[in-house]
């Protein structure tokens, strides 16, 4: 109410007597030459009395103050773009077991940690490696002792379920010969996790140099996915656990775990760490549950953490260690 007595004309202005303030009529929007001039605190008193300049003042202190809203704001949470789905899973859990709520935001991780270090303060992150969380912990932006391995993965070339190719990655011809005109998508390699992977892979493979000027880069893992489902590509690279997701993508080829760095998930909190929402997420994401969660996206768990596959039969076609039945070339899959 104070807020809007101080945007009315003076010539509306009720002070606590009840007087209205005396000004000669005039267009509003246009002052009269010499009225935007500060008037003296007697002239204050004369027209307004001392009741009016309190309840002006104070007015003035709330529009510089404004009162806080009783309930904080939901602490956020970077994640790694790979874990949308889990990752939103896990928070709708989290809020009807706790009744509280995250704010997760998603990107590449090389992003998510350049915008911290730059100034972005999230109360956790979730890496797709430990990589970009040396710049954070150089910079000190890490909570002490909170920096814990969370999950794995694998890494599949894909392709969509429309399309029956199949590749032999020890055969750069049949690649070449898969992909037609088409270019082989890939998170940028340049800083994206996934990209990075990708690049050591191929290279393994004695396939990159091949793949001069016959691929396209993309910004994180989840658009490799979302170029093969829509079509624009015959073949990307991305993770296993993308293939839990949508139903028009499926594996082409899986490439073997020694072929690239072991992709491992890092989880941590970032300072000041005091926010007892964000401190229950991140133990929430280390419990067996979340784990459980994790795995049924096509994750791996992490080292200390027994794998639960349900329904998994006990053989495994050669070169499918670690890879959930549901991600295995051809088979149909129902969205984790």
């Amino acid at each position: 109410m104070l807020a809007g007595m101080l945007c009315v004309h003076p010539s509306d202005l009720q002070v606590a007597s009840g007087a209205r303030v005396s000004n000669p009529p005039r267009e509003r929007g246009h002052p009269a030459l010499g009225e935007g001039r500060m008037p003296s605190l007697q002239t204050l008193l004369t027209h307004v009395g001392a009741a009016g300049i309190a309840l002006l003042v104070t007015g003035l202190l709330l529009i510089g103050n404004p009162v806080l809203a009783d309930e904080p704001e939901s602490p956020v949470v970077f994640a790694a773009a790979s874990t949308t789905a889990a990752m939103t899973e896990l928070a709708a859990r989290f809020e009807r077991r706790a009744g509280k709520r995250v704010a997760l935001s998603f990107a590449a991780s090389s992003t998510l940690a350049r915008q911290i270090v730059n100034g972005a303060r999230p109360a956790l992150f979730l890496s797709a490696n430990p990589q970009w969380m040396q710049p954070l912990r150089e910079a000190a932006l890490l909570a002490q002792a909170t920096s814990r391995e969370l999950l794995g993965n694998r890494l599949a070339l894909i392709r969509h379920a429309d399309n029956d190719t199949r590749v032999d990655l020890d055969d750069p011809a049949s690649l070449l010969a898969a992909l037609g005109d088409s270019p082989l998508i890939l998170a940028d390699p340049a800083h994206v996790p996934a990209g990075v992977y990708a690049r050591e892979a191929l290279e393994q493979a004695g396939l990159w140099a091949g793949l001069d000027g016959r691929m396209a880069f993309v910004p994180n893992a989840r658009a490799v996915t979302a170029r093969v489902a829509l079509g624009e590509a015959r073949l990307g690279i991305t993770y296993v656990s993308d293939l839990h997701d949508l139903e028009t993508v499926v594996m082409a080829a899986l490439f073997p775990a020694e072929s690239h760095a072991p992709i491992r998930y890092e989880l941590a909190l970032i300072e000041p760490a005091t926010d007892r929402i964000a401190l229950a997420f991140y133990e929430y994401l280390l419990s067996a549950e979340a784990q459980a969660i994790f795995q049924a996206h096509g994750f791996l768990p992490r080292p200390d953490v027994k794998r639960t596959e349900p329904g998994e039969s006990a053989g495994r076609k050669p070169g499918s260690e670690g890879v959930p039945p549901s991600s295995r070339a051809g088979r149909p899959r129902s969205q984790g």
